[in-house]
């Protein structure tokens, strides 16, 4: 078994276009081998829809940089495509979330070697937000379902416990903690992960 502890950072900005559409802007750094080695950097931007207050959906592109083992640089491309039903009761919340995502390598330089990874990624969320004290807690469970030509199972697990901390209007600061678990493989990898993101509503 493979363990690491990484830390997660990023910052992200929203803008709202009317009361139904959302532009998303996002930017995120991840470091691997206990914090101390810059392994992954997101870029994505993306749209939300919100059709009521029950249901919403979006989609979003990601442009990777990935630091290889090796030392060279991998650049990666993923879409995805998501649907969220939401449900409140008093200070609490609850949702769920069915994403449909698709990453690739090589697609904008090579089409001959186009070999994408899909997955399905199911997640359940409860929130509490006690409206007295700025800062609302979360817990959420998510598996995944990768789909590939050969195979298809579930690969990972994560949870993830956090607060987020309102510092100034429509400025917020989410601190979380997260446990990701391979499953179904002969040498599953467990990472330990800190996150911190800033959010802004422009």
């Amino acid at each position: 078994m493979v363990r690491d502890l990484q830390l997660w950072t990023g910052i992200s900005l929203d803008k709202n276009i009317n009361k139904k559409w959302e532009l998303c802007f996002n930017e995120d750094i991840r470091f691997r081998k206990n914090m101390s080695q810059i392994y992954e950097i997101n870029n994505n931007i993306g749209v939300n829809y919100e059709l009521n207050k029950y249901f919403s959906g979006g989609i979003n592109y990601r442009f990777i940089i990935e630091h290889k083992r090796s030392g060279s640089y991998e650049y990666l491309h993923r879409y995805h495509v998501e649907a969220k039903v939401s449900q409140r009761w008093n200070k609490w919340k609850a949702q769920y979330r069915a994403r449909y995502q698709n990453k690739d390598d090589q697609y904008f330089f090579d089409e001959s070697v186009f070999d994408p990874v899909h997955a399905i990624r199911n997640r359940i969320s409860v929130a509490y937000d006690p409206e007295m004290f700025p800062a609302e807690s979360f817990l959420e469970g998510e598996i995944y379902y990768k789909i590939k030509t050969d195979l298809s199972n579930f690969s990972k697990v994560r949870v993830t416990a956090g607060m987020e901390f309102e510092i100034a209007k429509n400025n917020e600061i989410e601190v979380y903690y997260r446990i990701d678990r391979d499953i179904n493989v002969d040498h599953p990898q467990t990472v330990y992960i800190v996150g911190l993101e800033f959010k802004f509503e422009l």
